[in-house]
């Protein structure tokens, strides 16, 4: 049998075990469920395990020679399991973000009881998974128990290896069955731990071979403590093919920043310097420079084949800009050009306007995907950021908008995807842009979005606003609820798909009742933009509507109802119409609301079919191999 055969039929195996639970549904009895799906998946691997073998297939190879991703895909096979929450850490709300570090292909041993529960397979399945070293190279010792690490090692042969969750312990315990060149066979690292610690580790140990490097700072409150990195007191040379370097909350010399010409992803992720307790990170009497807008530049013209950068809160908050007006006429004669032709995804993070000047420098290629969240200091900083857009969100056609405000601040997303993604995944937007503060209420960032975007030519259209200070049940027919959005709902002439969330639902769905030559009526009802003259029709060729209601809303429904009944008397009538969650709508509002949408509305979540198909596999791992299979570690 060719690897091509047995791939196909493994796949065959995995698409029958998901039809097969379909008539299985999950009770209370959680135990009962895995229980039930792990027979069903046993019976299906032995089913095929059993085929007679066909006489034009007498060359396929023995069960030791099967290629390690066929094995893989094997082992990845996964049942439900509960899943806990983990617990929120007491910190700033502006904590710097934990990214996944690891590249997507690299995949890690999960931990055994909380994450999966795994069937099992025929013991020379499982003798071959032991002796395949390349399936245990991978080893998240913050999720394995210290006994197993030895045993894994072991089985880990002669591969390559990637480490995650190194921290003290776990270091010392390497060094006591690693021999010097077992060091040198680390590809991949991420470790936790203090800055001596940091500095220590590359000057005892060979780690010649490190191509990806992440560090996070292992103590708390350690970010405050004058240790910094680069400095004589703790050097550290990384190796000259180190490709990607990642530090989170670790104090160092920006001056002395190592040249590391063949990176192509940094990293640098600082606490929110608006808190006093972290201001002590660029100190110049703990004898650390603060890190200078020339610095940086300087820093990134080193590395020139840079595919991703993130930065957040890197630059000191006290220091001001304001030659905002310059940059955006092109007159300023001391704003350089920072050339970065590889660049595919840019991340930056903090308040103030440095970010926007330090965005502006930087010549990148117009594919780049840009994540901007920042609480700027002038409002003139906001259109140099969309100016500055402009070429990279052209083409963009699914947007969505997003306002929330807490007291007196405000926070507004603007996401561009292309048109054709699936989902709204903020992960997978091409741009993303949050602006913070005061002074940045939803008129400010609108008019500017409609002046710089070409909303006009959005397809896909989501959008919703949040008043977070709001107590009691909300009432959408109230104006101290609404934020005044209607503004960009005028830009909706190319619209076919339109989603609603939270408390926009009350203006969105008022716009669409407009008919032609009415005007906006609910702009003079409740005198947001009572002066605006131009008569307009929101959403003319909208075809596909989704309503993300509350519970217990009442009011929605029925306003919903009078608006589709008003645009299908116009002859736009609504093809498909479905609420994204669970809703308790009465069953005469539902006749009502079926009599103007073509096909048959979802009023709530997917099938339960569906979601039992997608929570089958809580993670798409192509080539994990989960310790299900072979019992304890040491099995």
């Amino acid at each position: 049998m060719s690897t091509t055969d047995f791939a196909r039929i493994t796949e065959d195996t995995l698409r029958n075990a998901e039809v097969s639970f379909e008539d299985l549904r999950p009770s209370s009895n959680h135990g009962t469920y895995i229980t039930a799906v792990e027979v069903l998946i046993e019976e299906d691997i032995e089913d095929h395990t059993q085929l007679p073998r066909s006489p034009q297939h007498d060359d396929r190879p023995a069960i030791d020679r099967l290629p390690i991703e066929v094995l893989a895909h094997i082992f990845s096979y996964v049942a439900p399991e509960e899943m806990p929450h983990p617990k929120q850490p007491d910190m700033p709300t502006r904590e710097a973000p934990v990214w996944p570090p690891y590249p997507k292909s690299l995949q890690l041993l999960p931990d055994i009881g909380t994450l999966v529960k795994t069937t099992h397979v025929c013991s020379r399945w499982r003798s071959t998974a032991l002796t395949h070293g390349g399936l245990w190279a991978g080893l998240d010792l913050s999720r394995i128990s210290v006994e197993a690490i030895p045993s894994i090692f072991a089985r880990s042969a002669e591969h390559v290896l990637h480490i995650k969750g190194l921290d003290k312990r776990c270091r010392l315990i390497l060094e006591s069955i690693f021999g010097h060149h077992n060091w040198s066979r680390i590809r991949s690292l991420e470790v936790q731990c203090t800055v001596p610690e940091l500095a220590e580790l590359f000057q005892q140990d060979d780690l010649s071979a490190l191509e990806f490097f992440a560090a996070e700072n292992g103590v708390a409150e350690g970010i405050t403590v004058p240790d910094a990195l680069f400095t004589p007191a703790y050097p550290v040379a990384f190796p000259a093919n180190l490709s990607t370097l990642i530090l989170r909350n670790i104090r160092f010399s920006w001056m002395n920043f190592p040249q590391l010409t063949h990176l192509t992803r940094l990293e640098l992720w600082f606490r929110d310097l608006i808190n006093p307790q972290f201001l002590a990170i660029s100190d110049p009497q703990t004898g650390v420079e603060q890190v200078s807008f020339e610095t940086m530049i300087d820093i990134l013209r080193h590395l020139p084949r840079l595919q991703v950068l993130a930065l957040a809160h890197v630059f000191p908050r006290h220091l001001e800009f304001a030659i905002m007006d310059a940059i955006a006429t092109g007159t300023d004669p001391n704003l350089p050009t920072l050339s970065l032709p590889h660049l595919v995804s840019l991340r930056l993070e903090g308040c103030g306007d440095m970010y926007v000047r330090l965005f502006s420098t930087i010549d990148m290629p117009a594919t780049v995907s840009l994540a901007i969240d920042l609480a700027p200091d002038f409002k003139h900083a906001v259109d140099v950021l969309f100016s500055r857009c402009l070429h990279i969100v052209q083409g963009q056609r699914r947007f969505e908008y997003n306002c929330s405000q807490a007291e007196l601040f405000y926070s507004t997303t603007l996401a561009f995807w292309d048109e054709h993604e699936v989902d709204w995944n903020m992960e997978k937007a091409r741009v993303r842009l949050t602006l913070q503060g005061a002074t940045l209420t939803p008129d400010v960032v609108i008019w500017r979005a409609r002046k710089y975007f070409p909303l006009e030519e959005v397809v896909y259209f989501s959008v919703g606003t949040d008043s977070v200070t709001h107590v009691g049940p909300l009432d959408y027919t109230s104006q101290s609820t609404l934020f005044p959005i209607c503004d960009i709902l005028q830009d909706t002439q190319s619209v076919t798909h339109l989603k609603i969330f939270n408390e926009a639902l009350f203006e969105t769905i008022s716009a669409l009742a407009d008919a032609p030559g009415d005007g906006p009526k609910h702009l003079k009802q409740n005198g947001t933009i009572s002066s605006h003259e131009r008569r307009f029709w929101c959403f003319p060729k909208l075809r596909c509507l989704e309503v993300d209601l509350a519970p217990g809303d009442e009011k929605t429904p029925r306003s919903l109802v009078n608006a589709l009944r008003r645009r299908h008397d116009f002859g736009a009538r609504l093809q498909e119409l479905r609420f994204s969650y669970p809703c308790d709508i009465a069953e005469t509002q539902r006749v009502r609301l079926q009599r103007y949408v073509d096909n048959p509305i979802d009023f709530g979540p997917r099938s339960a079919s569906a979601v039992r198909s997608s929570s089958l596999f809580p993670f798409s791992l192509p080539f994990s191999l989960p310790f299900g299979f072979m019992g304890s570690p040491q099995g």
